[in-house]
């Protein structure tokens, strides 16, 4: 019985996951997309506007979403999280190693000056 929970609760946690994931990737995409859409709804309200907005739009704001996809499904995958924590953590534990020396060389300098 409790096997069977704890495999129900991975599965549920996995989903969850995926979830947050796909939530997050199509959420930044909708905010890319606004400004077309801001742009679309404002023609077929008859309103006019002018063709440098258009193209502005066109030219740097549409390409964000194509540049933004391949970094954002790199970052939200497990294995690059992996990754990136556990280069961190040998980036953490170098800093402290290197810290806790020149502590010492500090002490022994001062020490020997007395």
């Amino acid at each position: 019985m409790t096997a069977a929970r704890t495999a129900e609760q991975s599965v549920f946690s996995m989903e969850v996951a995926v979830a947050k994931r796909f939530f997050f990737i199509v959420f930044t995409n909708a905010l890319c997309w606004i400004p077309i859409f801001t742009l679309k709804l404002l023609s077929l309200l008859d309103i006019e506007i002018p063709g440098t907005v258009t193209s502005w739009v066109v030219i740097f704001i549409l390409p964000i979403n194509s540049t933004l996809n391949p970094i954002l499904y790199t970052l939200t995958t497990t294995s690059f999280q992996e990754k990136l924590k556990q280069f961190l953590q040998k980036k953490r534990t170098h800093l402290q190693e290197t810290q806790g020396k020149s502590f010492v060389l500090l002490s022994m300098q001062s020490s020997s000056s007395i």
